[in-house]
């Protein structure tokens, strides 16, 4: 036996309950809790003005919050998100640096992984957002030989994030960066190699350029 608390407002088809806890059962109900509404089935609602004894039920009460929850989640799956996610390296095959060049110039990473959402262009490392929304990006970059590698992360003309290796000396390094940013429709973001400063790459595929679509908003 269990003990169920509930404040009740009838009115004509519909019910609003103010608690925190309920009793499912068949039917469709408005459940207003913390000044949110949200509308859902459920299969009925046994409730009682004041404090009384429920009679026992195979449906276990369920808190409000998980209910509103998985709502919202299903409202977003109903709502058909696009998916949007790419990855790629700069090379599909061969080794070698690549750099320097005379100016600030974005990688073409060459190799990619996956490009849903069609939104990376390989042939100018370049992703272009075709749907409004938050985004994180993330790159790498490798070095060998005598330190000389800057990267930036760029939205449009926006510097973003960066990441150097100019004086370790003769090694090899690595390093990466990333960011979550809100994008516009049009908006690009590419990773920049500084200009007189280049990267190694090889099949291990050091240098990476990735990102996703978190949330449209």
């Amino acid at each position: 036996m269990q003990w169920l608390y509930s404040n009740m407002l009838y009115m004509t088809s519909e019910l609003r309950l103010f608690t925190s806890l309920y009793r499912l059962t068949d039917s469709h109900c408005d459940i207003e809790h913390r000044h949110a509404t949200r509308s859902f089935p459920v299969s009925r609602i046994e409730f009682f003005q004041g404090p009384k004894r429920c009679t026992r039920s195979e449906t276990p009460l369920v808190p409000l919050e998980r209910i509103v929850t998985e709502d919202i989640k299903k409202e977003h799956i109903a709502a058909g998100q696009p998916k949007v996610a790419f990855s790629a390296a700069l090379r599909t095959s061969g080794s070698g640096y690549i750099g320097p060049f005379n100016t600030h110039t974005p990688l073409q990473y060459k190799r990619v992984f996956s490009n849903f959402g069609s939104g990376y262009n390989a042939a100018t490392g370049v992703f272009t957002a075709m749907v409004k929304g938050v985004y994180y990006f993330r790159y790498t970059m490798f070095y060998n030989g005598n330190a000389n590698a800057v990267m930036v992360l760029m939205k449009n003309e926006e510097f973003l994030v960066s990441t150097w290796d100019a004086t370790s000396g003769s090694s090899e390094d690595s390093a990466s960066n990333a960011a979550i940013v809100q994008l516009e429709v049009g908006d690009n973001v590419f990773a920049r190699l500084s200009a007189n400063r280049r990267v190694y790459d090889d099949g291990g595929n050091y240098n990476t350029f990735s990102g996703f679509l978190l949330f449209i908003n």
